[in-house]
């Protein structure tokens, strides 16, 4: 296979009398050309004709291989008269081209029985593909969030909540022989400064560990004031250490070790015991999502905003960031069930400027109609970052990929133009370096995905590997694959009892077969193949299996 997507042909099949004593010539003004990916060439193709030759020319275009990856081509003219002008061939190829190469255009002039040609050559210098770096889902799960702190150190909770090192190879991550945090599926908080880290355990109640996960503290209603047991959103004042707390039930804030709980005496009425799902700080502003619209505190007055009293679309805050510059932006949808969400439910993108109100939906982003928008980002140069499907693991509606908006363009990364697997991506996150982090986590683990993703270039240690001296990692039925991820080909081992393997891409369809295995082992070729996630499907006397496979470059 020596591409992924369809390049433009034109053929036209036409005839005209013409003498037999006629004769014409095809010439090209290069044969042999050298471009880099994203870039296009113009071929200028001339006719020598005899003298009084005045009969059309029909002219066919052919390639081989016959497409380029996100490439396109235009054939100027299909017919020519007297007198002959030229005509050009302009082949273009994508700027995430990867697939380098030569490939072969062959125009053909056609007058009755009368043909010539010319062979032209373009060898495709790829871009190596740097900006990503997939993982699979495998037995250690796959991340709900990634973070960094202030000190640069990851937090995640791929096999358990862990710490690793900034420059620690992403394949190295969830090595830790010891989960020291227990699990959680909600964003933690880590407060450096005081060598503080907050978690939810599931959802449900509050703990409190030092760093180096020796000491907890469990804030549960009962044995505290926490409102409620259900945690949906947390977020840390950086300026006196304060830690507010979203709950099922009510806001609440510890600072230090006093407790405050927010009602209608203490908020002016504008804040009762009703579920949080959101927070941000801004500066000495604190901004909370909620059911019933947004609510602004900053540290004096409290302001609710709503459909009832302002230009916001829906009642239903779902996620929000802030921008150094104060803008809220917010995924706001209509159906009030925080467990669900109705396929016309969801407004949109909304931003809050503290006067004007702007949606963003369907109709002037790139979102589907379904407008979702599930996890907003924002790094350190004012970009947005949007993930555009459901969180809910049974909710198959297809989303609209990564959506960037840097004030002026918006931009979407789809499995069309990157190599993204889906467009179905559940979360977005930035670390301390502008990298985003996403995943896609769905029913079907088979399937999910995480990774990250930079548009100047990933790190070092983020960077895909491309030795094949990466560790085996043996699975329970002692069917081993190795390298994974991997860039050439990869090695299936303890296979003594496979009849045969397929290679199945994302969509499901068979890109590689190999119908036997000698000396329980065998080797696959995907030297051929794009970057992605990809399924071996190994036979077995007793039944069928299925591991994935990252093809990386």
């Amino acid at each position: 296979m020596k591409a992924l997507l369809a390049l433009a042909i034109v053929f036209v099949l036409l005839g005209c009398v013409q003498s037999a004593q006629s004769q014409f010539l095809l010439r090209s003004d290069k044969e042999n050309v050298t471009i880099n990916a994203g870039e296009s060439v113009i071929f200028t193709i001339s006719f020598a004709t005899e003298n009084k030759f005045d009969a059309s020319i029909f002219l066919t275009y052919t390639s081989n291989p016959l497409q380029i990856q996100n490439g396109g081509s235009t054939l100027s003219a299909d017919i020519v008269n007297a007198p002959y002008k030229n005509v050009t061939l302009t082949v273009t190829t994508a700027a995430n081209f990867t697939k380098g190469g030569i490939y072969e255009f062959r125009i053909t002039g056609r007058n009755g029985a009368l043909t010539s040609s010319v062979l032209c050559r373009v060898n495709v210098v790829s871009t190596p593909r740097t900006n990503w770096h997939f993982m699979p889902y495998t037995s250690k799960g796959a991340p709900w969030f990634v973070q960094q702190d202030a000190e640069g150190f990851y937090w995640h909770n791929y096999n358990g909540i862990q710490r690793e090192k900034h420059d620690t190879p992403l394949e190295q991550w969830g090595n830790a022989t010891a989960n020291l945090y227990g699990n959680s599926s909600t964003k933690l908080v880590v407060d450096t400064k005081n060598n503080k880290m907050w978690i939810t355990l599931g959802g449900f109640n509050l703990s409190r560990y030092t760093l180096d996960g020796r000491n907890e503290t469990i804030y549960t209603p009962t044995i505290s004031p926490l409102p409620n047991h259900i945690i949906y959103s947390m977020t840390l004042d950086d300026h006196d250490g304060s830690l507010w707390v979203g709950t099922g039930a009510g806001l609440a804030r510890i600072t230090g070790t006093e407790w405050t709980v927010f009602t209608t005496t203490n908020t002016n009425a504008v804040l009762d015991r009703e579920p949080i799902t959101c927070m941000a700080i801004s500066g000495s502003t604190v901004w909370m999502g909620t059911i019933r619209g947004l609510v602004k505190f900053d540290g004096n007055e409290w302001t609710r905003y709503s459909p009832q009293n302002s230009a916001l679309p829906a009642p239903f805050i779902r996620n929000i960031a802030v921008e150094a510059n104060g803008n809220v932006w917010m995924g706001v949808s209509n159906e009030i069930n925080l467990d669900s969400i109705d396929s016309e439910s969801m407004v949109g993108l909304v931003k809050f400027d503290g006067t004007n109100w702007t949606l963003y939906n369907s109709e002037n982003i790139p979102l589907l109609k379904e407008n979702r928008v599930n996890s907003i980002a924002i790094d350190s140069k004012g970009n947005k970052w949007i993930a555009t499907a459901s969180h809910l693991l049974f909710d198959h509606t297809s989303g609209a990929g990564i959506l960037k908006f840097d004030n002026t363009t918006w931009t979407a990364y789809t499995k069309a133009n990157t190599p993204l697997p889906d467009n179905r991506i559940n979360w977005v996150g930035v670390d301390n370096n502008d990298n985003i982090w996403f995943h896609q986590l769905i029913q079907d683990h088979s399937k999910s995905f995480w990774g990250v993703f930079n548009e100047n270039g990933l790190p070092p240690n983020l960077t895909p590997p491309t030795s094949v001296e990466e560790q085996p990692e043996a699975t329970d039925d002692g069917i081993t694959i190795y390298p994974n991820p991997t860039n050439i080909s990869f090695t299936i081992s303890g296979a003594d009892n496979i009849l045969s393997i397929k290679l199945i891409n994302n969509l499901g369809l068979e890109v590689s077969r190999k119908q036997e295995v000698v000396s329980g082992k065998v080797t696959v070729d995907v030297a051929d193949l794009a970057s992605g996630i990809y399924f071996v499907q190994l036979r077995t006397p007793t039944g069928m299996m299925t591991k994935s496979i990252v093809v990386s470059r």
